[in-house]
């Protein structure tokens, strides 16, 4: 619609006219002294960058604004404050309208070569090494995700003795199982995909999952759908 056309050529403006896309970039330049210094810092910012997303579209992370993403200038290390899970009003992960944060400023920062070479396959072999041990890390899943939505029906209501607890847990079980299910497809469906057999050649990239998320997360269309607070111009 017309509302939606305008606020993707709004952003595209101030993306490409009034904010500089190269502002972390320029200040992580400005506090290194060797371009093979940059490199490492890029090449290790990737990776990080690339696990960090991962997490993000698998467990339908809260909208990754500029203050939830914090960077160790000397190692290229990518932290995440107030990691929290995002729930529908049912108790189920809800997607966001980008699967992760990957606004201007940060793909120049991560840059064409290392976006190619670092960021896409760092993350589409995490995926492929988290579903080659799945099974190992089920009930740890179901752990993480128990505890996180009891925490948030408690918060939202009266259960605060144990044994109401338990009964919260009980009635959310099957909300449990489906979280489960959901995070782990979508980190299966960023593995490599091989073709079943060896002798054909497969017919679009082997991470392509990966590429798509990317290309979503980078979207006008989709960034100018998310509220101001996100900060897509950054």
């Amino acid at each position: 619609n017309m509302v939606a056309m305008t606020n993707m050529e709004v952003l595209r403006e101030i993306c490409e006219k009034k904010v500089d896309r190269t502002i972390l970039l320029d200040h992580i330049q400005g506090n290194l002294f060797s371009s093979e210094g940059l490199f490492h810092f890029r090449r290790a910012f990737a990776s990080q960058l690339a696990i960090n997303s991962l997490m993000q579209h698998a467990f339908s992370v809260v909208v990754r604004t500029p203050s939830r993403v914090v960077m160790n200038e000397a190692s290229g290390q990518v932290f995440s404050p107030e990691f929290r899970f995002s729930y529908n009003n049912q108790g189920f992960l809800e997607n966001q309208k980008v699967p992760f944060r990957m606004t201007p400023n940060l793909q120049e920062m991560v840059g064409p070569t290392m976006m190619e070479g670092r960021f896409i396959p760092s993350m589409a072999m995490t995926a492929t090494a988290i579903k080659s041990k799945m099974e190992d890390i089920d009930a740890i899943l179901r752990l993480l995700l128990r505890d996180d939505i009891v925490s948030w029906y408690t918060s939202k209501s009266m259960a605060k003795s144990d044994t109401k607890t338990q009964e919260l847990e009980k009635q959310l079980a099957d909300r449990v199982a489906k979280n489960v299910a959901l995070v782990q497809s979508k980190i299966s469906e960023c593995a490599v995909k091989l073709p079943k057999a060896l002798e054909k050649l497969p017919t679009e990239p082997v991470d392509q999952r990966v590429r798509d998320l990317l290309a979503e997360a980078s979207s006008f269309e989709k960034l100018s759908t998310i509220e101001s607070s996100f900060q897509a111009w950054l």
